[in-house]
């Protein structure tokens, strides 16, 4: 015969750690359900900001970047005055973006191409403010060149040593170390160019560009060698 099933009083249910904590809650919820409304509505509401911001910065660079290649476009077939205006335009638009900062560097090469160094140093030194090391040799290079044509020696040489800090392959890093110690001995520091052929001579099996570069570099430091004797 079936015994009479027990029934589960609420002094029992209370008793029940479990079923507490689902009272508990259940209680909380009546008593704040206003407040549990507002709560969600503003995660909810945050959750699509966060999204439409993203998205917002996802189309900005996506902008940006094709602003930045049709620039470049102009410039390679020639069409120098609209590339450096689309340039420019970029900039101001999409200031702070990659492209945009990329955009300052191919500014400050291109003025630097048309002799306009007081423009190039401007946009260039705008770039370098960037902590990537996109360009950074390149850039520290063309500052280089700028001094050197205004015969700023020490500042020229400077520039030389941080482009080939920044330099991102061994044969950029290697050029950029002959290109210095061509720049001494222009300069009359001879010990200064014998100190970096050193350096550029260690390497083993250069290519043979630079191999020629290595060996012009000999002649000439025993010639200024011969001249001072």
């Amino acid at each position: 015969m079936l015994k009479a099933r027990k029934k589960i009083t609420k002094k029992e249910i209370k008793k029940d750690p479990f079923l507490e904590s689902l009272y508990s809650i259940k209680t909380y919820i009546d008593h704040n359900k206003q407040k549990i409304i507002q709560i969600s509505i503003g995660v909810i509401l945050a959750v699509v900001v966060i999204i439409f911001l993203n998205n917002k910065r996802i189309t900005q660079s996506e902008a940006a970047e094709t602003a930045l290649g049709e620039a470049l476009v102009n410039l390679t077939i020639g069409d120098i005055d609209n590339g450096l205006l689309m340039l420019e335009l970029l900039v101001d638009d999409y200031s702070g973006s990659r492209s945009a900062q990329r955009g300052l560097y191919f500014l400050g090469k291109n003025y630097y191409e048309k002799k306009d160094y007081l423009t190039a140093k401007s946009y260039l030194n705008d770039f370098l403010d960037d902590p990537s090391d996109d360009f950074h040799a390149s850039a520290f290079m063309i500052l280089a060149e700028i001094e050197k044509n205004d015969l700023n020696t020490e500042s020229a040489i400077d520039y030389y040593k941080k482009a080939i800090k920044y330099a991102t392959t061994d044969l950029q890093k290697i050029q950029l170390q002959i290109n210095l110690t061509k720049y001494y001995l222009e300069a009359g520091y001879i010990n200064d160019a014998k100190s970096m052929l050193e350096v550029i001579s260690k390497p083993l099996n250069q290519p043979i560009k630079v191999q020629n570069e290595i060996d012009e570099i000999i002649g000439r430091i025993d010639r200024a060698i011969s001249d001072e004797q």
